[in-house]
């Protein structure tokens, strides 16, 4: 499936907003705080959802992660793939737990739905800014999409504080031993770009076997790897296998 990078800048600009000013890209002498979770307990994987088996447990300790980082103001947010409940994202919009300005929350979360998609983007109405591409497939092509949810704040044309969740979806499925994702994933097409002023640095991610979809095109990885920090979220026993590499 061809893939394209995406800039956050023009995503923002088409919805009257302005490009973030994010700490982790600002080309200075001092460094950013990122605060990472590896989480433990068992994953549920069938026809129905992707995520962690316990989502009370997920959603508890999770809330509690984003808690700590609100607090000590960490610049940098991640989350692996699969992992933040739904809820745990909704709460954190229509409540305080959301990155303050100038940080960037890089959350992988559970599986959504269409379905669950369209809730998610109607209750953050008046709380959030929703962005996400639009899928034009057919409903026989998938089930559930892979996510990763960037929140951050910025400012519209008034100068008013916006918030934002920006979600990327995985683009190729993985071959795992049950082939779940082959059969239930649905695929989105873009990677996005966030870019500091004046384009010096940029961030992206992609989703454990998205690597397989960049892996082969010189201009998509140059573009994600130059002057770029390069996230890489998976749910995988062997995230150093060579192939990922």
């Amino acid at each position: 499936m061809g893939i394209s990078i995406s800039d956050v800048e023009g995503v923002l600009q088409a919805r009257s907003l302005l490009n973030p000013s994010l700490d982790v890209l600002n080309p200075n002498d001092q460094s950013y705080r990122a605060l990472l979770l590896q989480p433990t307990g068992p994953i549920l994987a069938d026809n129905t959802r992707i995520g962690p088996l316990d989502l009370a447990f997920a959603d508890t300790q999770a809330t509690k992660f984003l808690e700590l980082a609100k607090a000590k103001g960490h610049h940098l947010v991640v989350t692996p793939e699969y992992y933040l409940p739904i809820e745990t994202l909704r709460k954190g919009v229509l409540g305080a737990t959301f990155p303050a300005v100038g940080a960037l929350w890089v959350l992988g979360c559970e599986s959504m739905t269409p379905a669950q998609l369209e809730n998610f983007e109607n209750d953050c109405k008046g709380y959030c800014d929703v962005i996400f591409e639009k899928d034009m497939a057919a409903a026989i092509q998938g089930v559930y999409y892979d996510p990763v949810a960037y929140c951050f704040v910025t400012k519209d044309e008034k100068g008013d504080d916006r918030r934002v969740i920006l979600l990327q979806f995985k683009t190729i499925p993985s071959r795992d031993q049950h082939f779940f994702e082959n059969k239930n994933l649905r695929c989105g097409n873009k990677i996005y770009r966030f870019t500091g002023a004046g384009g010096e640095l940029a961030l992206s991610t992609i989703i454990c076997s998205d690597a397989f979809n960049v892996a082969g095109t010189e201009q998509i990885r140059s573009k994600l790897a130059r002057f770029a920090t390069l996230i890489h979220i998976q749910l995988n026993p062997k995230p150093r296998h060579g192939d990922y590499l």
